[in-house]
């Protein structure tokens, strides 16, 4: 598998210890992998891939129902060599279809606020009234409470459609104090969810913090068990960091746990956007609870996830990667990696079974499945592949430089610069070949972190970041909400 560190065949941080939530702490220099008995993977550097020029033709998948999502299987190469270890990229990727804006579900969301001292001025200021912006954009059939915390939490608003002034003046009261006690906050919003439930309704909660955890749960897998208890209830969590104080690590297994999303707040003028963005993607929601399954077959040495997503390993080898939710016209996508044995003869080897499962909250809620046969073919050396895709080969030197990036960000807040910044630019170097906006965007960003780097002026901003642009690249949300530059234009 490709991987930016060392392989290893003793993956005990794989098997999460909190009901199938990401660890808090996972090693970010490796890929999420599920190992086969008899494994005998190559303990080398990372595998050379250079890219071929044909596309892939997709298998066609054989859904339960003509409404069906359909997973489409994109390769790096779709030809492996009899009796040699190979290495297969699949990208799967799949197109939800259009929200209904007029039929779309019912909202019920809950914003948990961190009114710690900390929060105190510009940044209280600024998400008050983005919280209050939010709540005049409710549909009629939509409701929302807002909960704050410190070192205790209160109800703010109940959960209902509120008046614009009510709900003006309720928020415009909140006043900074006390410490961080997330949990207690997050615990009171589902027991406001739980109070008046409704059937067919997405019930979410959204958190926004500017530092560590300190009162009530402040264990990391405490806080994952709680969030995933939710998820389980179908309640799905978000969370926003604000500033240069949180825990991102925290936030960001959390979302995954929660099924929700994560985001990097820079400070006061970006709060509207992030806000903003968290609502607009609520009212597009096609599909929740999507995960897709996989179930090596025993062609397969090693497998896994390059993604940051959730995932939960199932009966050994097989595996599950909980994407959350899906909005209207969303392309998601997931690159696995298989490391295959070697095959004695030619012909076609399966390499996985791939199920694909989602809830369609635009119809009664009803649960679908999707499933489809990961297959290459094993020839002699020097076979033509006319299958492989070369986007793919980009998506791994993508995700590659996104997990550098993360690691170079690590050690630099641990101090060792010179491990940093030979990351950093072996990041650069990967994104160097690979064209688009992202890439370019990337690349700009790790000039500016190695800069900082040689300044000696790497702060906690820079940290933050890194951080949330690679978990950008990783899951193909946004995550990043900068406050606006003197010289940003938007039209370049």
């Amino acid at each position: 598998m490709v991987c930016s560190g060392p392989r290893h065949t003793s993956i005990p941080w794989l098997r999460y210890p909190h009901h199938g939530a990401p660890p808090v702490a996972a090693d970010i220099r490796r890929c999420h992998i599920s190992v086969s008995p008899g494994s005998d993977m190559n303990r080398g550097g990372r595998t050379a891939i250079e890219p071929r020029r044909n596309m892939s033709t997709t298998p066609e998948p054989t859904p339960r129902d003509d409404n069906a999502m359909q997973p489409r299987l994109s390769f790096d190469r779709t030809v492996i060599t009899t009796n040699t270890d190979e290495q297969v990229h699949t990208l799967v990727e799949f197109t939800a279809p259009a929200a209904q804006p007029i039929d779309r579900p019912a909202i019920d969301v809950v914003f948990v606020i961190d009114r710690s001292g900390s929060m105190s001025g510009a940044p209280l200021t600024a998400v008050k009234q983005a919280v209050h912006d939010v709540t005049r954009h409710l549909g009629n059939n939509d409701r929302c409470a807002v909960v704050t915390f410190g070192s205790d939490s209160e109800t703010v608003l109940g959960l209902d459609r509120h008046t614009d002034q009510a709900a003006l003046q309720a928020v415009r009261n909140i006043e900074s104090n006390g410490m961080t006690n997330l949990s207690s906050g997050w615990l009171r919003a589902v027991d406001i969810l739980n109070g008046d439930p409704r059937p067919d309704t997405l019930r979410r909660i959204v958190v926004l913090t500017d530092g560590h955890v300190n009162r009530g749960i402040t264990e990391h897998d405490g806080l994952g068990d709680m969030v995933t208890r939710g998820r389980g209830n179908s309640i799905t969590t978000s969370l926003i960091g604000f500033a240069d104080g949180y825990d991102e690590e925290l936030v960001g297994a959390l979302a995954n746990a929660g099924g929700g999303n994560d985001y990097w707040c820079e400070g006061a003028d970006a709060a509207g956007a992030v806000f903003d963005t968290e609502f607009d993607g609520l009212g597009r929601v096609v599909a929740q609870n999507v995960t897709i399954e996989v179930r090596p077959t025993p062609a397969v040495a090693v497998a896994g996830v390059m993604n940051d997503f959730a995932v939960t390993p199932l009966t050994d080898p097989a595996f599950r990667v909980d994407l959350g939710d899906a909005y209207g016209d969303e392309t998601r996508s997931v690159l696995l990696a298989f490391n295959t044995r070697p095959q004695p003869a030619g012909g076609t080897v399966e390499v996985a079974q791939l199920t694909l499962s989602w809830v369609d909250v635009t119809a009664d809620f009803a649960a679908h499945t999707v499933t489809v046969p990961i297959t290459v073919t094993a020839g002699a050396s020097g076979t033509t592949d006319s299958g492989a895709d070369p986007r793919v080969v980009d998506e791994v030197r993508i995700l590659e430089a996104a997990r550098d990036r993360r690691e170079a960000r690590r050690l630099a807040d641990d101090g060792d610069t010179d491990a940093a910044r030979r990351l950093l630019n072996r990041a650069s170097d990967d994104l160097a070949s690979v064209s688009g906006f992202a890439s370019r965007t990337a690349r700009t960003e790790i000039r500016e972190d190695l800069d900082a780097l040689e300044a000696n002026a790497w702060s906690g901003m820079h940290s933050k970041r890194a951080y949330s642009t690679t978990r950008e690249m990783s899951r193909k949300r946004s995550s990043s909400f900068r406050n606006a530059q003197p010289d940003d234009n938007p039209f370049e």
